[in-house]
């Protein structure tokens, strides 16, 4: 088991860093490399970059400026597709990709990156929904369906890949604040053979200790880290050295 990480999400839309509710309202937080100076100020343990831009191509002269600007464990995710695509990323300094909906869509691409570059590189997440009916659901956010695929089925899956670590995204709850789904994140985290972390929902300091206590990997959060005060003002933020110690230790 690593270290316990609580880990900064940032959304990038056209070179622009967004904040997103159940990824549909979109907030602008700032420029990307002016936030990575501050978490890198902050002492951010890691921090996981989403680019959501509907382009056919990634944006690898940001990337470089990102990478060259931060002191912190780098993971990207968007648009990735070959081998050389991986590698180039890999080379500018960034340690995983993430992948999502490629599971789905190229499977055996997934297998051969770790095949390749190994599986501490890959970090895999996967969007949980419920339903009409309130069932729990693989959810596809790229083309807004569910899968006919049972969550133990798709948990099999990765098993056999094993990747460095598994997110486990709750659509349902992002950006909203409620607090992480603990019962179900709970139950599918002793189904899971690697490490495990959750996003969507973070509430408070309290859901970090919790999933800690549960012998989670790590939390990726995004609202906690973005906002503050009782009119949810945008101020890039990370915990403090006494509520990190205070994370740790319990």
């Amino acid at each position: 088991m690593t270290l316990f990480r609580a880990i900064p999400l940032l959304l990038i839309e056209n070179e622009e860093c967004i904040k997103t509710v159940n990824y549909k309202k979109k907030i602008y937080l700032g420029d990307p490399i002016n936030i990575i100076k501050i978490y890198n100020d902050l002492g951010v343990d890691e921090i996981i970059i989403l680019d959501i831009s509907n382009k056919n191509s990634i944006n690898f002269k940001k990337l470089q400026e990102i990478s060259s600007e931060s002191f912190i464990p780098l993971t990207y995710g968007g648009g990735v597709s070959t081998l050389k695509e991986v590698e180039k990323i890999l080379s500018l300094g960034f340690e995983k990709i993430s992948f999502n909906n490629k599971i789905f869509e190229d499977l055996n691409f997934v297998e051969n990156v770790i095949k390749e570059f190994g599986s501490s590189s890959v970090s895999i997440s996967f969007n949980i929904k419920k339903n009409f009916f309130g069932e729990d659901k693989i959810f596809i956010k790229k083309k807004n369906k569910y899968l006919d695929i049972k969550i133990d089925d798709y948990l099999s899956i990765l098993n056999t890949l094993k990747p460095a670590e598994v997110i486990i995204n709750f659509v349902d709850l992002e950006g909203t604040r409620k607090g992480y789904n603990k019962k179900l994140a709970r139950s599918l985290r002793g189904k899971i053979l690697t490490n495990v972390l959750v996003y969507g929902g973070a509430k408070d300091i309290n859901d970090f200790i919790y999933l800690k206590n549960e012998n989670f990997s790590g939390a990726v959060a995004s609202s906690i880290f973005s906002f503050v005060g009782l009119d949810q003002g945008v101020l890039i933020n990370y915990f403090n050295s006494t509520e990190l110690e205070l994370i740790h230790k319990n």
